[in-house]
């Protein structure tokens, strides 16, 4: 086999052969313990997609008895540009569609919760845009593994984010090919220890302002409608059309919260209270419940819930789910 991989007039780039001193040494280097399926399947993606394994362009994983065939991000550009049609892409974006110094400046030493890039590809003389978002929580390999994502947060979700952006708009020639940041998941190590511990599906508010990433319940009503406000204007906001959905998202959960908070405030100040009026006691516990920063604090709002006179029975048990919820939020591990 030459070296020099010539690229068509179309884009496309020639089948190449190999000599069986090639093949042995991409077996014993490259490829190792690849059954000899794997290795034709192998050899055959490098040939179509131009890429030379010999100098580490295209790659062999194997995981769990099972062969994955792996590029860097590099080669899913390459890829695409020698097709003709790939027409670049837009810097990264993080969370609310912000980009990376502006994020950086409110994130408070977080890592985005998402990225989401957008490429480009001339379809029949127009330029189409092809977008997709990748979420931290699918891609991060672990804190054992993690080394480069918390070193480099943005540079790794966002090579995940645009890999699927491009896989979108090239399928025929990225189809069976993965980039290295995106299958570093796949060789982190489960945490046996808290493997029957259920994942928390509680909403957190957008990364900006006060309360930035904060779970719902730590905070205060009058900033969630805030948050609310903010959500709907970028509905509204055309430049943020790639967030609509993740946008209209947010304002639904952020309706529901509120909704909840003033259903139950509504219903503890039905009973008047003789020792301080004007204040709602149901209100006022619920709000101890959503600030407590320890576990003993919310056992001692807990404590005084049961020891409420002016609070109904409903709305004590109201109070006692919001005490469990926040404790189990609370409770280490």
């Amino acid at each position: 086999m030459t070296t020099e991989m010539a690229v068509r007039e179309d884009g496309s780039v020639p089948l190449v052969s190999w000599t069986h001193e090639q093949v042995e040494l991409i077996k014993r280097t490259i490829a190792v313990n690849a059954t000899h399926d794997e290795l034709q399947l192998f050899l055959y993606q490098a040939k179509r997609t131009g890429l030379d394994p010999l100098s580490r362009q295209i790659h062999f994983v194997k995981r769990k008895d099972k062969g994955t065939i792996q590029t860097a991000i590099d080669g899913y550009r390459l890829i695409a540009d020698r097709t003709g049609k790939y027409a670049g892409s837009d810097d990264y974006l993080f969370d609310e569609g912000i980009p990376q110094y502006l994020h950086m400046i409110g994130k408070d030493g977080k890592a985005p919760v998402t990225a989401t890039v957008t490429v480009y590809k001339m379809c029949d003389g127009s330029k189409v845009a092809f977008t997709a978002t990748a979420g931290w929580s699918e891609y991060f390999p672990g804190e054992a593994q993690g080394f480069m994502w918390k070193k480099m947060p943005y540079l790794m979700i966002g090579k995940c984010a645009e890999a699927l952006a491009l896989r979108k708009a090239f399928p025929a020639e990225l189809s069976g090919i993965y980039t290295n940041e995106e299958m570093q998941q796949a060789d982190a190590v489960p945490a046996t220890a808290h493997a029957s511990t259920p994942v928390s599906q509680e909403w957190h508010v957008p990364n900006y302002g006060p309360d930035a990433g904060q779970p719902f319940s730590a905070v205060k009503t009058e900033h969630l409608k805030d948050y609310l406000t903010g959500a709907e204007r970028s509905i509204k906001d055309p430049k943020k059309a790639n967030f609509l959905q993740k946008n209209e998202a947010m304002r639904d959960a952020l309706q529901v919260e509120i909704a909840k908070r003033e259903s139950l405030a509504q219903q503890a100040s039905t009973v008047p209270t003789q020792d301080a009026p004007g204040v709602d006691p149901g209100q006022d516990l619920a709000d101890k419940v959503a600030i407590a920063q320890s576990v003993a604090e919310c056992a001692a709002v807990g404590n005084e819930i049961e020891a409420a006179i002016m609070v109904s029975d409903e709305d004590k048990r109201a109070l006692r789910v919001m005490v469990c919820q926040r404790l189990n939020e609370l409770m280490p591990g």
